[in-house]
């Protein structure tokens, strides 16, 4: 048995822009349901820190995961996820960090970002499995923010979509495939630059299919929640290095 987890989170931002919290993840319309902090790590932080992601669902909000880059030096191009992530229902934390590292790739098709971690829900049938973070402006995205938005989305390598992997162009394939056939687990998007000039645009995040019933596990909605966040601080605010 899974449990399906809120399939929208969207970003709002504290008052004082010079506040350590970045921003606050809430649960679709609701402005006061913080369902995760994304806090700043301090400029001199040793270990290369960019934001700690806490969980305010769960008591006391715990620090899920902590996002770096593995590098000090600006050419790395690695993020570095460390998963910390208590499982109530067995009654444990994870001692050992659970470490994924997402580096940004670009082509002449565009910027990409791919990792591989183990999903599924403990005691339960678990795998390592790859996904994938690929530019889309799909229906997906346009669900998100209209006919103008544009945004990524967390593509699940080893599954075939709800077409049954028949995949194909925009219009023509089924929502939550991709056009090579695999399923899309998760998307966020944002407005048009033309139509928002401000550093805090617009950002949310929606869960698809497999991702959002829960069957890939706490850890894995971490890490997409935290390399989510990470991407668009970068696409979008310019406010990291990738």
């Amino acid at each position: 048995m899974t449990n399906e987890i809120s399939p929208r989170l969207r970003a709002i931002f504290p008052d004082d822009k010079c506040s350590i919290i970045k921003l606050y993840l809430v649960k679709d319309a609701n402005d006061n349901d913080k369902a995760y902090t994304v806090v700043s790590s301090p400029i001199d932080d040793e270990n290369n820190t960019k934001f700690r992601l806490y969980d305010n669902t769960k008591q006391y909000s715990p620090v899920i995961a902590h996002v770096l880059r593995q590098s000090p030096y600006p050419q790395s191009r690695k993020t570095v996820v460390n998963i910390h992530v208590s499982i109530p229902s067995y009654g444990s934390t994870v001692e050992t960090p659970t470490t994924v590292t997402m580096p940004v790739e670009e082509g002449i098709t565009g910027m990409w970002s791919h990792f591989n971690m183990r999903v599924g829900i403990p005691g339960q049938s678990q795998g390592t499995e790859s996904f994938e973070w690929r530019v889309s402006k799909g229906s997906e995205v346009r669900d998100i923010g209209g006919e103008h938005a544009h945004g990524w989305k967390l593509v699940r390598l080893g599954r075939e979509g709800p077409g049954g992997g028949s995949g194909g162009g925009r219009g023509k394939r089924q929502k939550g495939e991709t056009s090579d056939g695999k399923e899309v687990v998760a998307v966020w998007g944002t407005t048009s630059r033309t139509f928002s000039s401000d550093d805090r645009r617009p950002f949310t995040l929606l869960f698809y299919g497999s991702g959002k019933t829960g069957e890939l596990g706490e850890e894995w909605r971490a890490v997409a929640i935290a390399t989510a966040v990470r991407l668009y601080s970068y696409t979008e605010q310019k406010l990291f290095d990738p």
